[in-house]
Order: C-alpha cells, then sequence, then structure tokens
C-alpha cells in the first residue's frame, strides 16, 4: 500500500454511486431469475441446462468447459440453480449495503455469466451482455477493501483507465444503437416514420405507451430525428472535457427516461444511467447535493462536512497501475474487434482483432449493441389455444404480453418475464424453428406445474388438454372511443394458423 497523500479524489463519489447503482442493477437481474430459471431451464424447464449442457459436451468434448463457463457444469440440479440465484441476490444487496469490494463483483460477474450460459435463448438479451460486461470492468473499477463508504477518510486512488473503459463502453453502447438503425437501411428509420410504430410493437408496452401511439406524424419525426442527434452525435461529447461530459450524461439520462416511460426493458435503462453517472465527476455532484440539501432545508453539518472534506487518497501502487494499463490495451483492441462485427463492410477492422473477439465472445467481457436496428411495423402476437375434442378450443393467457384485449399495458419492469419477451420474439418469424417454443407446447400437453407458473390463466386446471395449437393473430391499440365503449385496450385481427395441432403422440 502507498503512502497517503492529500490529494483530493475527483471520482470517489462518482464511483461509490456507480458501484451501488451495479449492485442494484444485478440485485434486479438475480431476483428476477429467481422466480423464473428452474421453470424455463431447470430439470423440467423449456430447455432443460443438463440436455444443453450434453449437447455441448457430445460436440466439444472437454473443451466445452472453457467454450461455455458455467458453474453449472459440476452441478446442473434445480437446487444449485435456485442457489445461484439467491446468492446473486444476497451478494448483490451486500454490494449495495457497501460492502461492494472487488472480490464481491467478481463473484457476482462469475455467477450471473454461469447464468446467461446456461439460460441459452432466454438469457440472449442485450442487457444480459451489457451487464457482464459492465460487471466485468467494476471488478477492476472497485476497490479491493472490506468496506468502501463515501465518509471514510481512507480511499483507494479510482483507476482512470478503467473510468476511461466505461466511458469508452457508454459511447459504444449509445453509438452503435444509432449506427445500426442506419446501417440497417430500414426505412422505417430513414423516413423518419419508426416512432408511428414503436408505441404499439415493441415487446412490452406501458400504459404510456397506448397515449403515445396517439401522438402525431409532425411530432414522431421530430422525436426520431433527437433520437439520432442524441446517439450517434451526443456520445462524442464524452471525451471532450468535463462540462461536454456532464451535458451528455443529461441528454442521455433524459432519452433513457423517456425510453423507460413507454416500455419495459428490464434493467436496461437503469444500467445505462448508472453508466452515465461516470461521466459526473464529485464536484458536480457535492455541488448538486448542497444545492438540494440548502433549498430543503435539511443540510446537516456531518452531511455538510463530508461533502466539503477532501480524501486522504491512497495512490495506485506499480502492481495495479500495471494491471490498469493491460486491461485498458486488451479492451480496446476487443472493443475495435467488436466494432468489425457488427459493422462488416461499414468499418475496416483487421482479421486478428475479429478472431480475438470471438475467442472471448462467451465471457460477454465486449460485445455488440444495437436495438431496434429495423422497425416492426406490425404487432404480430403468438396464441396458444387447448382442447380436449378439437371443437372447443380454450387461450393460454400469459402475465405480461397482450392475449385478453381487455389486459392493461403492464408495467414490470426492473423484472423481465422472459417467456413473454421470447414470444414477442417468435411472433417476429414464426416459431417453427424455436425449440423453446415447440417445448413449450408440449410442457403445455403434459401439464407441466413449472411451465404453467410462468403463465396468468391455465384453462386446463384439472388435466392437461389432449390437443394443441398456435394462431398468428396481427394486434392494435383501440382508439380512444373504442376504449371508451368497450373497456378494451387491443384489438385484434386473425392472421391464420402458427403452429398445427400437436397432441403427446406426435413428438
Amino acid at each position: 500500500m502507498g503512502q497517503q497523500s492529500s490529494q483530493k479524489s475527483e471520482y470517489f463519489l462518482i464511483r461509490w454511486l456507480f458501484l451501488r447503482l451495479l449492485a442494484l442493477v444485478y440485485f434486479f437481474a438475480f431476483s428476477s431469475l429467481a422466480t423464473q430459471a428452474v421453470n424455463l431451464f431447470g430439470s423440467h424447464g423449456i430447455l432443460p441446462i443438463n440436455e444443453f449442457l450434453y449437447l455441448v459436451k457430445m460436440n466439444l468434448g472437454n473443451s466445452g468447459v472453457a467454450v461455455l463457463p458455467t458453474l453449472f457444469w459440476f452441478n446442473d440440479s434445480d437446487l444449485i440453480l435456485r442457489a445461484v440465484c439467491i446468492l446473486g441476490s444476497i451478494l448483490s444487496l451486500a454490494a449495495v449495503l457497501g460492502m461492494g469490494t472487488g472480490f464481491v463483483f467478481l463473484l457476482l460477474w462469475i455467477l450471473y455469466l454461469s447464468l446467461v450460459n446456461a439460460g441459452q435463448d432466454f438469457l440472449s438479451f442485450q442487457w444480459d451482455a451489457l451487464l457482464l460486461e459492465t460487471g466485468f470492468l467494476a471488478v477492476f473499477f472497485a476497490p479491493w477493501q472490506i468496506l468502501e463508504w463515501p465518509w471514510t477518510n481512507n480511499v483507494k486512488q479510482t483507476p482512470k483507465i478503467i473510468l476511461w473503459l466505461l466511458w469508452w463502453l457508454l459511447f459504444r453502447l449509445m453509438f452503435e444503437s444509432g449506427l445500426v438503425k442506419l446501417a440497417s437501411g430500414d426505412p422505417a428509420w430513414h423516413n423518419l416514420s419508426a416512432l408511428d410504430f414503436h408505441y404499439l410493437t415493441q415487446p412490452l408496452p406501458t400504459p404510456l405507451a397506448w397515449y403515445a401511439a396517439k401522438l402525431p406524424h409532425w411530432f414522431n419525426e421530430i422525436s426520431v430525428v433527437l433520437v439520432f442527434v442524441i446517439e450517434l452525435g451526443i456520445p462524442f461529447l464524452i471525451f471532450m472535457g468535463r462540462k461536454a461530459r456532464i451535458f451528455a450524461a443529461a441528454l442521455l439520462v433524459f432519452l433513457q427516461f423517456l425510453i423507460a416511460l413507454t416500455g419495459n426493458y428490464a434493467y436496461f435503462n437503469l444500467l445505462t444511467f448508472a453508466l452515465c453517472i461516470c461521466l459526473l465527476d464529485d464536484q458536480f455532484m457535492k455541488n448538486i447535493v448542497m444545492q438540494l440539501c440548502s433549498q430543503t432545508g435539511i443540510i446537516r453539518s456531518r452531511l455538510k462536512n463530508m461533502l466539503t472534506d477532501q480524501f486522504l487518497v491512497q495512490p495506485l501502487d506499480k502492481k495495479s497501475k500495471a494491471m490498469s494499463i493491460v486491461i485498458g490495451t486488451f479492451f480496446l483492441c476487443l472493443s475495435i474487434g467488436s466494432l468489425g462485427r457488427g459493422f462488416v463492410g461499414v468499418l475496416p477492422i483487421p482479421a486478428f482483432l475479429e478472431g480475438l473477439h470471438d475467442l472471448v465472445s462467451t465471457y460477454y467481457i465486449c460485445n455488440n449493441y444495437g436495438l431496434f436496428a429495423v422497425m416492426t411495423t406490425k404487432r404480430i402476437e403468438i396464441q396458444i389455444e387447448g382442447s380436449n375434442d378439437k371443437s372447443l378450443w380454450q387461450e393460454y393467457q400469459f402475465k405480461y404480453k397482450p392475449g385478453n384485449l381487455a389486459t392493461v399495458p403492464c408495467v414490470v419492469a426492473p423484472f423481465q418475464p422472459r417467456l413473454d419477451w421470447q414470444m414477442w420474439f417468435a411472433a417476429l418469424g414464426g416459431p417453427g424453428h424455436d425449440r423453446w417454443f415447440v417445448n413449450l407446447l408440449y410442457r403445455l400437453l403434459q401439464g407441466e406445474k413449472t411451465t404453467l407458473q410462468l403463465l396468468a390463466k391455465n384453462p386446463f386446471p384439472n388435466s392437461p388438454p389432449k390437443y394443441i395449437r398456435a394462431k398468428f393473430y396481427d394486434y392494435q391499440f383501440t382508439n380512444a372511443s373504442e376504449h371508451q365503449a368497450t373497456g378494451n385496450w387491443w384489438k385484434r385481427t386473425y392472421l391464420g394458423e402458427c403452429m398445427p395441432v400437436l397432441t403427446l403422440g406426435d413428438r
């Protein structure tokens, strides 16, 4: 440990706040999976871990452990699956309360990586990858000490190289999100009409989306322009000085706030907000808190002293500085390779950098980002029906996705109902080749309790149906007069068969 100095730490409070927010994101991620993981990929789940790992080992042999890193190679029982989710939740809360050392964040990253690599389709979302990349950097960003409190006078110096990597991650996240929209060639983005469809067609809209879908076209055009400005232009301000970074943080947070108002995107908005916090510095945070406390009259001497005192900072030792340089160089190379994978033909990237990215892709420490590259212009929903006589068919109702026309659009974030999300993706291209969807239908034919727990309504409470099928419907929001007359938030039109009639004997 180096000698203490009176040098002021410009990012100590920011680091403390960022790590607490990241720990909160981890808590939402783990606790959300604690209620679903066994149902989705447990031993009797839709995509059982044991079957998946068996196929990996059959194809890759013993190298599968390194290619697909997960703790479930050692034990894939439902008990261990639950234990991983619960332990992750407990460690996350410990980190929120101040025990967020580098070791704790390393454990959180290992546990969540294990879940992502075992969860298959159900943990293939961009925010899962973003959490793992952010979490990995946090291992090197967090101080490796027993406790870290904002009022202590014995603090570890913030590793500036890792801070820059967090800035670079936020830059890539936002810039790639804008670039994929342009690179896709989708006419809805090019003619600025994307938001005419988005509020209706996004996976899980909120009640405000029903109202937002009725905004005039000219307003949506202006909004799309604003999205492009924020995603493609504002990220460059991150590297243009303190005031520019603060301005960039404000606009990026504003965009995330608007997105969260009309759509449920799990913990994505909160995680992006946490990254935006890294663009600020201690002095900015102190000024904001002092102003708020002064205006509300609740300022206390202890808090005032904490905000005005200078921290005694322990400089980074040579090993920590060397590690930061190595991690920084490695991540820079990885991220260039990542850009090459995402924009082949747009950005010329050396092949060896793409190969480096491939080598560590299943560790999710550097990823591609960019949601809604192609805007969906219709909301197609799959409705699953069961019957005992092929005459009377009854619908299964999901907890959050549209089904019953009177169902109010939900507010469920930062929780993510992963089956409901997968049903949205299945409807985009048809589920004929999705193994999980076929497995879902057979689980319903079997009356599997773990699967039925993921649904809002089981129309066959006494015994499972003999037959099952799925249909395509085109869903739309009702207008104001339709809603007032019927109480329905949705209306739908039958499109055709999604999956023909199946029985257990067809498997």
